[in-house]
């Protein structure tokens, strides 16, 4: 799961708590698939899924206007 807020930034399948991350590694796979990590979905490895398209269009619009 990758969520951007502007007033928290980048949250992608892991748990703010004060200074400590953790990822939740289950819901990691069960959007992105049985091998996927948080490293190969932010390193670019793993493509986004169905579901986050029409998120991703709307960034992509968003952002081809500035």
């Amino acid at each position: 799961m990758l969520i951007y807020s502007s007033a928290s930034g980048a949250y992608a399948g892991a748990n703010l708590e004060g200074s400590k991350i953790s990822t939740d590694d289950q819901t990691i796979r069960d959007l992105y698939g049985p091998n996927a990590t948080l490293q190969t979905i932010l390193g670019g490895h793993v493509a986004a899924p169905g579901s986050a398209q029409s998120f991703l269009a709307a960034l992509n619009e968003i952002t081809a206007k500035q």
